[in-house]
């Protein structure tokens, strides 16, 4: 088989790949959605070569899709100097954001969600761009509140 042929078949299975990704992560959304948990609390261990390690898990609550809280495991209001990454995914719908970027746009993404609420409960994004680039997100102890 020619290397032209190859890669046109590399193409189209990462295509397959990313559209099933793609749906089950939809199927998912939908599933959270139609919860309407609207409170709610967990833990987000974010996973890297990062120098931010030493902080996880964060505890997080989340009202009305807003940011209530967020300490660091030493129990500290989470650092200013990480806001951005760690605001990103301290909401379900923040971490569904982080999961439709890197579909289709990174080498490998592995995902599992929640059989009762369908939120992603770890995320594996890794671009292959360099050595120590994979990045993960994890959540644990969730909890909605009534």
């Amino acid at each position: 088989m020619s290397t032209r042929i190859r890669l046109t078949v590399f193409a189209l299975l990462l295509a397959l790949t990313a559209c099933a990704a793609r749906t089950e992560m939809k199927e998912n959304q939908q599933k959270w959605a139609g919860q309407n948990v609207t409170h709610y609390k967990f833990e987000l261990t974010i996973g890297c070569n990062c120098p931010w390690r030493s902080l996880m898990p964060l505890k997080i609550e989340v009202k009305d899709g807003q940011v209530m809280s967020m300490t660091d495991k030493a129990g500290r209001q989470t650092p200013t100097g990480y806001a951005e990454t760690f605001d990103h995914a301290a909401t379900v719908d923040g971490l569904f954001d982080i999961l439709d970027s890197a579909i289709g746009s990174a080498s490998k993404v592995t995902v599992e969600y929640d059989a009762k609420y369908g939120y992603p409960t770890f995320i594996l994004i890794d671009n292959s761009i360099a050595t120590d680039d994979e990045i993960n997100y994890t959540v644990e102890n969730f909890q909605a509140v009534k």
